[in-house]
């Protein structure tokens, strides 16, 4: 059965960030379209809470006394409606507001409005680039510039309707997540903070800081490319100081040697000569190498969580071995 769907993204119930509200003013009326995995997309700016049924999911959002429909005002959305084929059955009551059936059926297609929306944001990020990169207000940084959104973000007030045969369902996926402090945190932080602030934190302890927040933010290119810098420093340094202490050439001779050779033979090769880290982890951190350049010469276009997550792992082991020595 073909039914069409639409996924109806807010960016706050009470308030919204500045930027996309920026961005809903610049997209006013327009009207998008784009293929994603061979399926039609339409996006627009509309609203959601217009419906009784709207209306109701809306104030699942709210605390129990503030769930009066009388008092639920709409929320601008932004739409991506789809076509999709549906098997549904007759079973299902169309009067119950949430149905945990249609939200699986749903489910699935949440992706192509991710991979939809990430579209959208980048054609905006480049066009305005290409527009406007000449103007006083660019290089001013005074221009919007909206900012990348990650799966979890975007399935957090992520609501959506269902048509088909003159019925409708809507419903709603929200995952966010909360970050927590604890009075016992602060206050071993604060300690350690008075250890350390007095010297200039090094090059490779604030790439590797960049690399986890890189993964948190899901931008796993980035967080590949950290690893591989915090890498590279570090396996360089220590190089570096084995042969100046060994008196093996002279200081600008061994700079120039280490300039000449490859990230991959630099750790395959001469760590494994030094006795530095087993052939496994020289061979993961010869693969980060690897992933990273395919990255920065445009050989490769996708990294997936697990390679940014073994890429951060066999760096943290690396660390910890050196540590060691």
């Amino acid at each position: 059965m073909i039914c069409t769907l639409t996924f109806k993204k807010s960016f706050g119930l009470e308030t919204i960030p500045v930027d996309y509200v920026l961005l809903f003013i610049e997209l006013g009326d327009g009207l998008f379209n784009l293929s994603v995995n061979d399926k039609l997309i339409k996006i627009k700016v509309d609203r959601f809470g217009i419906s009784e049924k709207e209306k109701f999911i809306l104030s699942l959002f709210r605390h129990s006394d503030e769930r009066d429909l009388r008092y639920i005002n709409e929320i601008m959305t932004l739409d991506f409606i789809m076509d999709v084929d549906l098997t549904i059955s007759e079973s299902i009551n169309v009067e119950r507001i949430r149905n945990s059936e249609v939200d699986r059926l749903v489910e699935p297609y949440i992706n192509d409005a991710y991979i939809a929306i990430t579209r959208l944001i980048d054609s905006h990020r480049t066009a305005k680039y290409n527009l406007k990169k000449e103007t006083e207000e660019w290089k001013k940084g005074m221009l919007l510039l909206v900012p990348k959104i990650t799966e979890r973000e975007f399935q957090t007030y992520l609501f959506y309707k269902l048509e088909y045969q003159d019925k409708v369902h809507v419903g709603s996926f929200s995952i966010a997540q909360m970050r927590t402090s604890s009075s016992v945190d602060n206050k071993l932080i604060l300690e350690r903070m008075g250890e350390i602030i007095g010297v200039e934190i090094s090059l490779d302890r604030k790439f590797i800081v960049q690399a986890w927040e890189y993964l948190f933010l899901e931008d796993y290119h980035n967080s590949i490319i950290c690893s591989a810098t915090v890498l590279e420093l570090t396996i360089i340094n220590t190089i570096r100081k084995h042969y100046i202490h060994d008196n093996v050439a002279t200081t600008s001779r061994i700079d120039k040697f280490l300039d000449n050779v490859s990230n991959r033979l630099l750790c395959t090769v001469t760590l494994g000569s030094l006795g530095i880290g087993d052939e496994d982890l020289r061979g993961k951190i010869a693969s980060v190498f690897d992933i990273r350049n395919g990255l920065i010469h445009g050989k490769r276009k996708k990294v997936s969580k697990k390679e940014a997550e073994d890429a951060i792992d066999c760096t943290e082991k690396f660390l910890k071995i050196l540590e060691n020595l």
